[in-house]
């Protein structure tokens, strides 16, 4: 896919309310399509770190690179809505990437950790980002539902309700004030994850 994301139509072709999450399989392709310019190690940065800390587009296009902790394998994050702010873990997989983004473009800490691919002074702009994200998701094969920024955040917190975690604990990692969001989105358990919970309860009593 070319560099110069050609300009889409004003409008959308889904439904507020059809919006739907990314899974990882998803995500996977996604990157596959994303890495195929010389962008790609900044590309594939920007998908993990939305997906894998279920980011606004805001929030993760203000990240700077001194917000990324590689000796202490944390990131610095600022929800916008509320001002909250955590650090949460960066994985292995995920350290091992951002370290090869950072040293391939020798950014120093006070650097936007993504930047405007014809302005590297100036940050990305939401409009360029989510016309990235939609034609990427669309050359991936996902549904419409899907190509819009927002469907990793809503990954991040459908993949975590598959796994089996509890409304607080997504809440707390999608940065939302109370667990009442996350429970109106994902506090939908499915089958398998009931059986699983109540296997794993059960098991812990051999008369039962």
């Amino acid at each position: 896919m070319s560099p110069r994301i050609k300009p889409v139509l004003r409008g959308r072709s889904w439904k507020k309310g059809d919006l739907q999450g990314i899974t990882p399989e998803e995500l996977r392709a996604m990157i596959k399509v994303a890495k195929s310019n010389r962008y790609g190690k900044r590309n594939e940065c920007m998908l993990l770190v939305g997906f894998s800390f279920g980011l606004r587009v805001s929030e993760l296009l203000n990240l700077k690179v001194g917000d990324i902790d590689l000796n202490n394998n944390q990131v610095h994050l600022e929800r916008l809505k509320n001002g909250k702010t955590h650090d949460p873990a960066i994985s292995k997989a995920l350290q091992r990437t951002l370290r090869a983004y950072i040293k391939e473009r020798n950014a120093r800490p006070h650097d936007l950790l993504f930047t405007s691919q014809w302005n590297p002074e100036k940050a990305m702009s939401r409009g360029f980002f989510h016309r990235w994200f939609s034609e990427t998701a669309k050359e991936a094969g996902l549904d419409v539902a899907k190509r819009h920024p927002h469907a990793m955040r809503h990954g991040l917190g459908f993949t975590m309700s598959a796994a089996g975690m509890n409304p607080q604990t997504i809440a707390q990692a999608l940065g939302h004030q109370s667990a009442r969001m996350a429970l109106m989105f994902y506090g939908s358990v499915t089958d398998d994850v009931a059986d699983r919970a109540r296997k794993e309860a059960f098991s812990r009593y051999s008369w039962l």
